[in-house]
């Protein structure tokens, strides 16, 4: 799958594999408390579909 990254500093993608790109994806789920209440219970959820989504074992 080919993705287009959206965090990058001078030019560098700031997240270089699709792991890391998720994990700060669910990291940022629970930090910055997107939704009113469930952040850690739906990190739980996401992180899972996320790597399923782009084929990491």
């Amino acid at each position: 799958m080919k993705y287009v990254s959206m965090s990058m500093f001078e030019g560098e993608d700031l997240y270089t594999s699709i792991e890391s790109k998720c994990c700060n994806i669910c990291f940022n789920i629970i930090k910055n408390h997107i939704f009113v209440g469930c952040n850690k219970r739906t990190d739980i959820y996401v992180m899972p579909i996320l790597f399923q989504y782009n084929d990491v074992n």
